[in-house]
């Protein structure tokens, strides 16, 4: 009985299709894991913007020395948040900054108020400039936009 040659060709075109569905699905799980990363580190990057925020915001309801001209700092542990003060010589204006500190992360996440003291009811406060909110820095020279860790 003579081979038939169409049977050996459907047999040779089943698996080229078997294989161009593996390279399909092979190309679909590279871009399924890529973008898997790129929603983790936005997920990663909206936490940290959410939480300097709140550290900002936590930073004005202290209570500060607005006799000191240097940097002062506060931290929660809950999500590592710190507020730190810095106002000028003058003790006219200064600079708020929120921040949530993570390990192993060089330059966390900041945001900045400028602000100004004030006593309420004996109390020292500081309170917001209106437009004052910024995320950078509005000073020259790293040691300005911080305190030294």
């Amino acid at each position: 009985m003579p081979a038939n040659p169409q049977r050996g060709s459907t047999v040779l075109m089943a698996m080229l299709m078997l294989v161009i569905g593996m390279l399909i699905l092979s190309g679909l799980q590279r871009q399924l894991e890529a973008q898997m990363l790129q929603d983790r580190d936005e997920q990663r990057a909206l936490e940290d913007f959410n939480l300097a925020s709140s550290a900002l915001k936590w930073g004005l309801t202290l209570e500060w020395r607005i006799d000191d001209d240097g940097w002062q700092c506060q931290s929660a542990g809950v999500d590592a948040l710190r507020a730190c003060l810095r106002l000028n010589a003058g003790g006219r204006i200064g600079l708020l900054r929120g921040e949530r500190l993570v390990t192993g992360v060089a330059r966390p996440a900041a945001f900045y108020y400028r602000v100004v003291p004030a006593l309420v009811n004996e109390r020292p406060i500081i309170q917001p400039i209106a437009g004052g909110w910024l995320d950078v820095c509005p000073v020259a020279g790293a040691q300005n936009c911080g305190p030294a860790e």
